[in-house]
């Protein structure tokens, strides 16, 4: 139709998602760099693979729970703090 874009409407996403696909980002990143598998780290931290695939995910990812948080970030030597200090993550439930 004459008038129309092309153009793809991004939608706007919350600070907490915001944080949850950085985090995606660097848990995906360290993990590769560490050369383990979702199916390793899935294994390693008691979760399913597919709730690893969750966290890594780049379209909605989600943020891992208290639970499993603190076991993930030693493992992949992510200093949450840090990037709360930073401003990288916003303050995370």
């Amino acid at each position: 139709m004459i008038g129309q874009s092309n153009v793809v409407q991004i939608p706007k996403t919350s600070p907490k998602q915001r944080s949850a696909l950085r985090l995606a980002k660097l848990i995906q990143k360290r993990r590769i760099e560490r050369g383990i598998s979702q199916a390793d780290l899935a294994q390693e931290i008691g979760v399913s693979l597919s709730t690893v695939v969750k966290w890594e995910s780049q379209l909605n990812p989600t943020l891992p729970s208290r639970v499993v948080r603190k076991p993930i970030l030693n493992l992949l030597d992510i200093d949450i703090d840090n990037m709360i200090e930073s401003g990288e993550l916003e303050l995370m439930g």
